[in-house]
């Protein structure tokens, strides 16, 4: 009866034992399974085109004025562009237009980047009394820009919290000719949200907020009173364009990266050209300089003629070279695409 007893219970402890060593496994392969998607998640990030982004920004001389709630006015101009083979950098002075006599004038400057990169469009702004995002930076936009492209991104706010917000591009309209888009962001746990309508060649032409105030909600928001730009604007932004075409051409020759593919039409000889390129030693191209001496246009079509500097370098010597390329170019959606060099 004792033996079994005895084996009995160690039938049972082995049976319990197999038990939750079966469940422990189900848990893991859960966790891997789940970490596997989460992973598949971040790295199916949209990568799109830099120059799909230009048409929504200004240029180099432009300036907005802006009329916000109540008696509020600010006034942003852009400084500089820098640009490089992975973004394009706004840099732009902020200031608040309000009687300041009383006040530390700084208080009223501040300083606000936009970044555009393959991701999409990044605003970056340094504290101050302008009346904008919570965020120090935020995603303005991201790749696909198409109704319902939805987002998440962990952001950092003025009083040096993590927040999680989900942007969604809500609508595309067009208005006298020229596209609009509505995107709002919703901050997760919270009823706070902002939302953006940007349009081509003048970027944000409206902002709204919802803040709580002594336990109210209050929207706050500002709208495009005055804007100012330079008059070569095509002119500028065909050079953007060119110059992030030539940055990807120094990428392709040297490091068979692709995307130069997005800027050239599908159909025209230079795309044959491009996809038949073989490199036959190890010389390596530096893009360097680009200045439009001429440009004409003929409805969607450009011609252009640039002047172009590239570093060769090979055999352990380097000289530069200069070119001047007539491009023909065709405006498509909000950018271009290249159909004949010469």
């Amino acid at each position: 009866m004792m033996i079994s007893y005895m084996k009995s219970k160690i039938f049972w402890e082995i049976k319990m034992k197999l038990f939750k060593f079966f469940w422990l496994v189900i848990i893991i392969l859960f966790l891997m399974v789940g970490c596997n998607v989460q992973n598949q998640s971040q790295s199916k990030e949209t990568l799109g085109v830099i120059t799909d982004l230009i048409f929504f920004l200004p240029d180099e001389e432009a300036t907005w004025v802006y009329k916000g709630t109540g008696v509020y006015h600010h006034e942003m101009t852009i400084e500089d562009i820098i640009f490089s083979d992975q973004s394009i950098d706004y840099k732009i002075k902020g200031e608040i237009l309000s009687d300041n006599k009383n006040s530390n004038y700084d208080d009223y400057l501040t300083e606000i980047r936009y970044i555009i990169s393959r991701k999409g469009w990044r605003q970056e702004i340094k504290q101050s009394k302008l009346l904008d995002s919570k965020y120090k930076g935020i995603y303005i936009l991201k790749f696909p820009i198409e109704v319902n492209n939805t987002w998440q991104e962990t952001v950092l706010d003025f009083d040096g919290k993590q927040q999680s917000i989900i942007g969604q591009i809500e609508a595309i309209d067009f208005i006298n000719n020229a596209k609009v888009i509505t995107v709002k962001y919703n901050e997760k746990n919270s009823d706070y949200y902002e939302i953006r309508k940007i349009t081509e060649g003048k970027g944000i032409i409206e902002f709204e907020q919802n803040i709580k105030m002594n336990a109210y909600d209050h929207t706050l928001g500002y709208s495009l009173e005055n804007f100012y730009n330079s008059e070569e604007s095509i002119k500028s932004k065909v050079k953007t364009f060119l110059i992030s075409y030539n940055n990807a051409w120094e990428k392709y020759y040297n490091n068979n990266d692709l995307e130069i593919l997005d800027y050239v039409d599908k159909s025209s000889e230079i795309f044959s050209s491009v996809t038949s390129f073989i490199k036959k030693d190890d010389t390596k191209i530096v893009f360097l300089d680009l200045s439009v001496a001429s440009i004409k246009v003929e409805e969607n079509l450009f011609e252009i003629v640039v002047d172009e500097s590239f570093s060769i370098r090979k055999n352990g010597g380097e000289f530069i070279q200069s070119n001047k390329r007539k491009y023909t170019l065709m405006k498509r959606d909000e950018s271009f695409k290249i159909l004949k060099i010469e």
